[in-house]
């Protein structure tokens, strides 16, 4: 499925605003070019994981545990990983399953 450019301007903006209503400084901004790929083979996504292991970042918004491709429980382990290295991978909407 494509995205169009408001929906993807609408994306960015929930993530902007959820970062400022926590007061988190906005770094850098990525639009996925390739989210039909699997998730390690994402430009955008590489650039998230080693702006993440280079501790170039601490928090990473993103819209929906779809945005990288897993489901609910997947998301939560991956958001756990990153909590173990004392980083954050949050969502501005809640996990739901994914089909």
């Amino acid at each position: 499925m494509g995205r169009n450019a408001a929906e993807i301007d609408g994306r960015m903006d929930d993530c902007r605003q959820y970062a400022n209503a926590r007061a988190w400084r906005i770094t850098t901004r990525v639009v996925e070019s390739t989210p039909e790929r699997p998730l390690e083979e994402r430009e955008g996504w590489q650039l998230v994981t080693e702006a993440l292991d280079a501790v170039r970042v601490r928090i990473v918004v993103i819209w929906s545990p779809e945005t990288v491709g897993v489901d609910a429980d997947r998301f939560r382990s991956m958001q756990e990983l990153y909590r173990e290295r004392d980083q954050v991978v949050v969502c501005t909407t809640e996990p739901k399953e994914i089909p």
